[in-house]
């Protein structure tokens, strides 16, 4: 199991310093990273919010899952059938993405690379397995073992308590997260926090995941 650790990008003179808590383990120039990794969204037509901020970001636009590997693709398709268009709370307006062309880069080149580089990003290690029964958008000091029974052997298993209205959703797309993808990962993106990114990579290198993207305008957004 990955332990959890967050990393800090930040982004000044275009160069990207990574930190672990706050001792830096390495920077990283953004003007020296060659690959380039593709971002693709079911729909691209119809992510109006999210070309918005591309555009503003230079970014190309985004293709389709049909165009992305075909593991991927399906990972993506079982993602998105079991998020049914939930929201992730606060006025978040949630979408499946892949990014391809990601197989020799790390997670977080990989996303800043496809979404464009921010000021600042916040990028943690997560462990999805741990969050079946709570969801993969949970805090990341939320009680693990809510809702579950406790075993005569110490093990936990789901409750017979239904899930809160518009959980359940979350908890099928928690379950596709753990099962399917491996380098769990929480991506908070701009000094708003309006970007976040669940998910993890699959086995042919791609990165699949759950994009959640403030709506300004809803009352209650932080």
């Amino acid at each position: 199991m990955l332990a959890s650790r967050s990393v800090l990008l930040t982004t000044a003179s275009a160069t990207a310093a990574l930190h672990i808590g706050h001792s830096p383990v390495r920077h990283v120039s953004v003007s020296t990273i060659t690959m380039t990794s593709r971002l693709h969204v079911y729909d691209p037509s119809s992510s109006t919010a999210l070309s918005a901020y591309l555009d503003k970001r230079r970014c190309e636009p985004a293709a389709s899952f049909d165009e992305a590997p075909k593991l991927a693709h399906s990972i993506a398709l079982a993602l998105d059938g079991a998020l049914d268009s939930a929201s992730l709370g606060g006025g978040s307006i949630a979408q499946t993405i892949v990014i391809s062309e990601a197989e020799d880069m790390e997670v977080g080149e990989a996303c800043l690379s496809a979404l464009g580089c921010p000021d600042v990003a916040s990028l943690y290690t997560r462990n999805f397995d741990e969050h079946r029964l709570v969801g993969f958008c949970c805090s990341p000091d939320a009680d693990l073992a809510e809702g579950s029974l406790k075993l005569i052997n110490g093990a936990r298993v789901a409750g017979f308590r239904a899930p809160p209205d518009g959980m359940q959703p979350i908890l099928d797309a928690t379950e596709v997260l753990a099962d399917e993808l491996e380098e769990h990962f929480e991506l908070v993106i701009g000094a708003d926090q309006s970007i976040v990114v669940y998910g993890g990579r699959a086995s042919d290198g791609c990165i699949v995941g759950v994009l959640g993207m403030r709506d300004k305008s809803a009352s209650g957004a932080r």
